[in-house]
């Protein structure tokens, strides 16, 4: 929301075909963020439950993996 609670638009513009690869990443984002997070939630899972140890180990060092690279290029899980 804009000031005073006012609505405000954004509008993305690509020229296609030539910008098919940007328009496509551009509607897909919320895709990927749900691929990303589900693989988050799976390695959590194999962190929190999983028996074998070193399994645990792997999934959590990848889980800090996948948050360092969020963090490094400036995205955060939504709340």
């Amino acid at each position: 929301m804009g000031e005073q609670g006012e609505m405000v638009k954004a509008t993305l513009e690509f020229n296609l075909p030539e910008e098919s690869n940007e328009h496509r990443m551009a509607i897909d984002g919320n895709k990927w963020h749900l691929v990303l997070w589900d693989v988050d939630q799976q390695l959590r899972s194999i962190v929190k439950y999983g028996e074998d140890e070193k399994k645990a180990e792997f999934a959590e060092e990848f889980r800090n993996k996948i948050i360092e690279m969020m963090n490094d290029n400036g995205l955060v899980w939504p709340d």
